[in-house]
Formats: C-alpha cells, sequence, structure tokens
C-alpha cells in the first residue's frame, strides 16, 4: 500500500477459494473509508469489486490459483483492477435466467468498465467518479449486452 501526495495504492492478491472474498471485501471498504471515499461510493465498489473478484474465481479457466487486485485513488477518480490467470470460460446454463447478471451489476455500479485478454490473463478494469453528481430524476441507466463486456465474444 502507498500514499504519496493525495494518490493511494492498495496492491494484493488471494488464493482463488470463494471464502477469501469475504476478508479482502471488508479490507477495500475500511482502506476506502480511511480515504474519506463517501459511504455510498465506497458500496458501489465493494460491491462491483467483491462480484469481479468472485467472477474471476468461478470463471478463471482452467483453474485459477490466484486473483490479483488493485485499487488505485486519486483526487478525482478510484480504479480497480482485477486480474486472472487463464481465459474466460463461460458458464453452458443459460445467462439471465440462474446467473450471468454479474458483469450487468459491474457496469451499473462504474462509470467505465474494461475487460481485456492480457496474454495469459484476464484483466478487469472499472473506473469510478471519487464524488459523482447527484443522480437527478431524469437519468436512466441503459443496461449493455453481457456480449459487450466479453473479451472472447
Amino acid at each position: 500500500m502507498t500514499d504519496t501526495d493525495g494518490v493511494s495504492t492498495l496492491s494484493t492478491w488471494i488464493e482463488a477459494r470463494p471464502d477469501a472474498v469475504f476478508g479482502l471485501r471488508h479490507r477495500i471498504d475500511h482502506w476506502l473509508d480511511d480515504r474519506g471515499v463517501r459511504a455510498g461510493r465506497r458500496h458501489d465498489i465493494v460491491l462491483a469489486a467483491d462480484e469481479a473478484i468472485t467472477n474471476a474465481i468461478e470463471h478463471g479457466y482452467p483453474t485459477t490459483h490466484r486473483v490479483a487486485i488493485a485499487l488505485h485513488l486519486t483526487a478525482d477518480t478510484i480504479t480497480f483492477t482485477v486480474t486472472s490467470i487463464g481465459t474466460w470460460k463461460w458458464p453452458d446454463a443459460d445467462i439471465g435466467r440462474t446467473h450471468g447478471w454479474g458483469l450487468h451489476l459491474i457496469d451499473t455500479c462504474a462509470d467505465h468498465v474494461d475487460i481485456q485478454q492480457v496474454h495469459d490473463a484476464v484483466v478487469l478494469t472499472a473506473r469510478f467518479a471519487r464524488n459523482p453528481a447527484p443522480p437527478t430524476p431524469s437519468t436512466t441507466t441503459e443496461a449493455r449486452p453481457v456480449a459487450d463486456l466479453d473479451p472472447g465474444r
């Protein structure tokens, strides 16, 4: 973890096990809170990060043993990156019926989401305005099809 000139970075990794996510979720929340990120924005970031990390564990293929997580905070933005080794394994079941809402959830919480296959890793990056403008009654969020977020399709 580094803190210099209003810029702060948290980098860590976890074993690719569902039980490892709980402690990391709390660590991210406390790290953001210690840097003055408002509760509503923190909740969006923690929820999106939790989903991205869980997806990396669940869908990493052939086998993801570790998931790397990095958060970068500046005066204006908060960015997190989740990296898993392997390629994205899409589930066989009907997306949207029993599962498949994770990328939509991340996309709804974040201001920008990007997924890339980089060599032997899948890298999801989500960017958030640190202090977003409050929503207006006329603001609507249009969901993008999951295929728009799929690095392999």
